[in-house]
């Protein structure tokens, strides 16, 4: 199996499950409104549509040995990257009461989003070949990296800590539906490296576990609470 077959497979994986958990939570949104769960079900589409790009990316290459159009899907990868790391910011306030601070929090993150994929593209040029993994790459320039690892850890961190602060309740179903959610999200945050240190389609499959304990956390909270599940206070 080529390198860019199992990135395929991986990353081609982690957009199915992704879009499948996406629209199950869309769904559950429309039928109750319920606003928690819906910025989760943004987020996770948009990690959808991340996934999506990475599939593309191998795809094409596979299909025309062209390097330039998995570059263009590399770019739109760093798009839905930031557009992603909008909705953590916007329930952290929302579930916290911070009127003022939804506007500015997730603002900041959309700016710096703005400016590292303005830098991208400015700096934009056809894929290279990894000569050590054999697969289409672009060098962003170290600006956008910087800005990408900022956002996600103090976009997505904090209501990671949120989460895992409901521990502390005593019904066990909460602890257990916050650890879920909580590690979840850290989990998220741990992309930022460790795809870089696994090879084959395990690299892709390793983005889309976050979402799955997401997804795990929030459906367990729904099942044993009876309703949608009741959010964290500060």
């Amino acid at each position: 199996m080529t390198p860019s077959l199992a990135n395929l497979i991986g990353y081609g994986t982690s957009a199915l499950v992704t879009l499948l958990i996406s629209i199950h939570l869309i769904r559950s949104y429309f039928r109750s409104k319920e606003t928690t769960v819906g910025y989760f079900a943004s987020f996770i589409f948009a990690r959808f549509g991340i996934f999506a790009s990475f599939t593309l990316v191998n795809l094409t290459y596979l299909i025309s040995g062209s390097l330039f159009i998995p570059a263009v899907f590399f770019t739109t990868a760093w798009g839905f990257i930031f557009f992603s790391l909008i909705f953590p910011p916007l329930l952290f306030c929302r579930l916290l009461n911070w009127k003022l601070a939804k506007i500015i929090y997730p603002g900041l993150i959309g700016v710096t989003g703005i400016v590292a994929i303005s830098a991208a593209i400015i700096n934009f040029a056809p894929a290279k070949i990894n000569p050590e993994t054999l697969l289409p790459f672009i060098n962003p320039i170290q600006l956008t990296v910087i800005l990408y690892a900022l956002s996600k850890v103090f976009g997505v961190f904090p209501l990671a800590i949120l989460f895992l602060s409901q521990v502390r309740k005593p019904e066990k179903w909460i602890k257990i539906r916050s650890l879920l959610i909580g590690f979840g999200l850290i989990w998220v945050v741990s992309t930022i490296i460790a795809p870089i240190l696994l090879t084959g389609a395990i690299s892709g499959l390793y983005t889309a576990v976050g979402d799955v304990l997401i997804f795990a956390g929030i459906k367990y909270g729904q099942n044993k609470s009876g309703q949608i599940t009741k959010q964290p206070t500060a």
